[in-house]
Order: C-alpha cells, then sequence, then structure tokens
C-alpha cells in the first residue's frame, strides 16, 4: 500500500487528504 511519510501523525485518509494513509498497510 502506499504510505504518506509526510503525515506520520495522520494515519486516516480522509484527514489527510492524499486518500493514502495507514488503511492500506
Amino acid at each position: 500500500g502506499y504510505i504518506k511519510l509526510d503525515q506520520p501523525l495522520i494515519s486516516n485518509p480522509n484527514v489527510g487528504g492524499f486518500g493514502q494513509g495507514d488503511v492500506e498497510i
């Protein structure tokens, strides 16, 4: 999955706004 290192404190893709988060892990 895709991991956004730019937002380590945000594990929620909806909050990150990138559509990708810890959900893919």
